[in-house]
């Protein structure tokens, strides 16, 4: 299985890695890290600047790393 998701998705679900590995269901995971989700976007598009949130990420791979998971960038 392979899945596409922006960062901001990722990061609402991530979890799922980990149960993923645990029932030993193969996949592989693309993330489009560009630091922000599509709400986010939207008031940038609309009113030129996003208010009052601002969303950083983690080290994704030292995330899925921490989950017993291969990663690369």
């Amino acid at each position: 299985m392979i899945a596409a998701t922006g960062d901001g998705g990722f990061m609402m679900n991530c979890q799922e890695l980990e149960t993923a590995l645990r029932v030993g269901h193969p996949f592989v995971t693309l993330i489009f890290n560009d630091g922000g989700c599509s709400e986010l976007n939207g008031q940038r598009n609309q009113f030129g600047e996003s208010t009052s949130v601002h969303f950083g990420n983690p080290d994704f791979v030292k995330l899925a790393e921490s989950m017993g998971l291969k990663a690369t960038v």
